[in-house]
């Protein structure tokens, strides 16, 4: 066999292997301000803590000093529990705190100056588990401002709570694809 052939047939053998590559095409991520929840999906164990807390995040935002946002969830399968400001604004004070049996919405401002700019927690949910089940966690409004009373509205990435009881073997798989 001459080296032409050889050479070939090694390119076509490297072909071959580079298409079950693990390594695959980037997605592009969104652009702009986006607000979405961190962990998502989250679990809570009834058989274990029964809890859980949730980051209502923002990304990408430049000179943020306030926020209205409201998270919808379903009360048939989890309680909130409590909540508190997370780690983005400092010296905050809030006009309006609505706890709800279905949602929370928190409107708050940061007294301090100037804007924050980043990515980084508005506030921390903390939920126990009722029943088992998925509620969905839902952003019915997410409005952002400025120090200059300029209103930014953010995309959003709604999120997902399971409630699971690990000795049920019912939901093994869902929690195995954790």
């Amino acid at each position: 066999m001459n080296v032409s052939k050889k050479l070939l047939l090694l390119l076509g053998c490297l072909a071959l292997l580079l298409s079950f590559s693990p390594v695959r095409e980037a997605q592009a991520q969104e652009t702009g301000p986006w607000a979405f929840f961190s962990p998502d999906p989250a679990y809570i164990y009834i058989n274990g803590t029964n809890q859980v807390a949730v980051d209502v995040m923002v990304r990408d935002v430049a000179n943020i000093n306030s926020f209205d946002v409201k998270v919808s969830f379903d009360p048939t399968k989890v309680h909130l529990v409590s909540y508190e400001f997370g780690d983005f604004f400092q010296a905050m004070i809030c006009s309006n705190e609505f706890v709800e049996e279905t949602y929370i919405r928190l409107v708050c401002t940061q007294m301090a100056q100037p804007g924050q700019s980043g990515t980084g927690s508005l506030f921390r949910i903390h939920f126990s588990g009722v029943v088992e089940g998925t509620t969905p966690l839902t952003f019915d409004w997410a409005n952002l401002g400025t120090k200059d009373n300029q209103y930014v509205y953010p995309g959003k990435t709604n999120g997902t709570l399971n409630v699971v009881d690990s000795t049920n073997y019912q939901y093994l798989p869902l929690i195995m694809n954790v």
